[in-house]
């Protein structure tokens, strides 16, 4: 609210003698707009634009270290340049100035950068399903001994909680179907009644039909007590979870490896290594293993989720 000279005067006389709501409602004005005035905003106008801050700048000290990671990699994030300064210099900063950087970088990029996403919502219950798909991850750039890596990531999820489980693979086989699946339920310790996939070939042999599935990967999820489920041909959404959830694991690595400065790895198990911090789900980290390091055969069947 905006008031006249002559309120405001009258709020100032008053407030000389009695209390400032009193004087606020003998001047006619708001107790709120009263304090703007007391606290120095000029009368009958817009307030003067502040100049200042308000609390110390955290990042001031920093901003040239942060510019330059910028100008290095523009695709870093916030979030990663956040958690770099973290444990970079402990005790210095923390969650709570996430919003302040992310403000900051964005002017920076307004300024000197560039630079949006979509996703399906889905119904999901606890303990009721498991998703599960391939991920190519030649985009990472990842090379091994100084040879480029092509590969994929089989990927596993429980989509209520997030929890996930990765496994190194280099085609869509039902070799690497079951030992991604194997490998995820041990370290899980437990089973979803229903395990969807897309309609791959490892899995499906009629996609038209509903009941369509080969009988090696029936057998395989019976030993689990398990039973295959899959998304109706041309609807990925259906797998959305997995799907979705690809994204943001790849963004992940990307964002480590920026971070990182190099996607060069000596061997498979020093990637291996790497790979365990951003494919750690909310309550354990995958234990990221190569094609042929699970056993080809089903060993005893895991306790259904609860």
């Amino acid at each position: 609210m905006s008031c006249t000279k002559e309120q405001v005067n009258l709020l100032f006389k008053y407030y000389k003698r009695i209390p400032l709501r009193q004087a606020a409602a003998k001047a006619g004005m708001s107790i709120n707009t009263a304090r703007k005035y007391v606290r120095g905003a000029p009368p009958g106008g817009q307030s003067t634009p502040r100049n200042y801050l308000t609390r110390p700048d955290r990042f001031a000290g920093h901003w040239e270290e942060i510019c330059g990671l910028l100008k290095n990699d523009d695709g870093l994030q916030a979030k990663t340049i956040l958690e770099y300064l973290i444990d970079r210099y402990p005790g210095v900063f923390n969650e709570s100035h996430g919003r302040t950087l992310r403000r900051r970088i964005e002017r920076w990029r307004a300024q000197h950068g560039t630079g949006k996403e979509v996703y399906f919502e889905q119904f999901l219950s606890p303990g009721k399903q498991s998703q599960s798909d391939w991920t190519d991850c030649r985009e990472l750039g990842v090379t091994i001994g100084g040879e480029p890596f092509p590969h994929l990531l089989y990927h596993f999820i429980l989509p209520y909680s997030g929890w996930q489980s990765v496994n190194i693979a280099f085609s869509e086989t039902f070799e690497s179907l079951t030992s991604g699946y194997m490998k995820a339920v041990s370290e899980l310790g437990a089973v979803a009644p229903d395990h969807r996939t897309d309609n791959l070939t490892a899995a499906v042999k009629d996609s038209r039909d509903p009941q369509g599935f080969n009988e090696r990967w029936v057998g395989f999820l019976r030993h689990y007590n398990a039973s295959p489920s899959k998304n109706s041909p041309g609807k990925s959404n259906e797998n959305g979870s997995v799907e979705s959830r690809h994204h943001g694991l790849k963004t992940a690595l990307d964002q480590t490896l920026r971070l990182r400065g190099s996607r060069a790895f000596r061997d498979i198990a020093h990637y291996r290594t790497f790979l365990e911090a951003p494919c750690a789900s909310p309550e354990r980290p995958p234990r990221v293993i190569g094609p042929g390091r699970a056993s080809s055969a089903p060993t005893t069947a895991a306790t259904p989720l609860e």
